[in-house]
């Protein structure tokens, strides 16, 4: 998330590949900007408890240009390591119940956090 928190695309995992006795061998880690500070994680925790939580049922174009922003800013949240963050993230699942290309969005996102804290 760029400036407004506004979508910017980047790398989100880095692997780096490197010479072994007997081969190749790597290491993967998460890209280093991907943070938020603390002023941003408190921006971030406020908007999701002002939001209106809406299923993709009742409201599938507000899921798309907020709901799902929204669940990104939560991660990255999550990432830099706040736990309510985590929290909301996780409760996004079962308020908004994303489904399709949504629930396929939250999937990879869970999948990232996963990664972020090593599990």
């Amino acid at each position: 998330m760029g400036e407004n928190l506004e979508f910017v695309k980047f790398p989100w995992k880095i692997k780096a590949y490197y010479l072994e006795d007997e081969g190749f061998g790597y290491t993967e880690r998460l890209y280093e900007k991907l943070r938020y500070d603390q002023q941003t994680i408190e921006s971030v925790l406020k908007e999701y408890e002002t939001t209106e939580l809406r299923t993709q049922q009742e409201d599938w174009e507000y899921v798309d240009s907020v709901l799902m922003r929204l669940a990104n800013t939560l991660l990255i949240a999550a990432i830099s390591g706040s736990e309510k963050s985590e929290m909301y993230f996780k409760e996004f699942k079962t308020r908004v119940k994303p489904d399709g290309i949504y629930g396929s969005w939250y999937i990879i996102m869970d999948d990232i956090l996963k990664f972020a804290k090593g599990e």
